[in-house]
């Protein structure tokens, strides 16, 4: 502190711009180190060719290094963008319940299966757009947009049904998870409650 007081204006302008250019290009470096390392684990890390590229290996080792490390870590730029806020919307689930023909429930599913991550982040997209319900969760009339979505959930489920014997149907849920309050947290309710949205019944034939 004593040694910025002597300084004069220029010198701390000059000192002040070189601090914010080390910061912002720290965020950069962060941002696209991180961005990069998302993208290999998530498409390439556990494909045949497992070989790290030389652009990460130089990413991840100028981003751990002593200097740029401590300092991410005293000003929280390694925690990334992520947040935690109250009115972040949760994401719609199904739940896929396959029933014989007496009746009687052979399998549950949460999520089709993918043969590629690919078709899971389209999934995940998909699930973002029954959003749209929630809007319209008091009204009897669908809009042209929700009856869209009703086809494509019935046609989903109906791919499925191809995979158990002849004759077999499906139940389809349409659910909202609802995370416990941090008052009923700290009063012990860990797992979430589940709010019924839209429901189907689903025959392959």
């Amino acid at each position: 502190m004593f040694f910025i007081n002597t300084l004069n204006t220029k010198s701390k302008q000059n000192l002040f711009l070189s601090f914010a250019l080390f910061h912002f290009l720290v965020i950069i470096l962060i941002s696209i180190s991180t961005t990069i390392n998302s993208w290999y684990q998530l498409y390439h890390e556990n494909s045949k060719q497992n070989k790290e590229p030389r652009a990460i290996k130089t990413l991840n080792s100028i981003s751990r290094s002593f200097l740029i490390s401590n300092y991410t870590f005293f000003t929280g730029l390694d925690t990334g963008y992520g947040f935690f806020a109250p009115n972040v919307a949760s994401v719609c689930q199904i739940q896929f319940i396959v029933k014989n023909e007496s009746n009687k429930i052979i399998d549950i599913l949460y999520m089709p299966e993918f043969s590629n991550v690919e078709s899971i982040s389209r999934y995940a997209t998909l699930m973002g757009k029954f959003q749209e319900r929630l809007k319209q969760y008091n009204v009897k009339e669908k809009s042209n947009y929700l009856l869209y979505l009703d086809v494509v959930v019935k046609s989903m489920s109906k791919q499925i049904l191809k995979k158990y014997p002849p004759k077999s149907k499906m139940d389809v849920i349409l659910f909202l998870p609802k995370y416990p309050t941090l008052k009923q947290f700290n009063q012990g309710v860990v797992t979430p409650s589940y709010i019924p949205i839209d429901s189907y019944k689903v025959n392959y034939r």
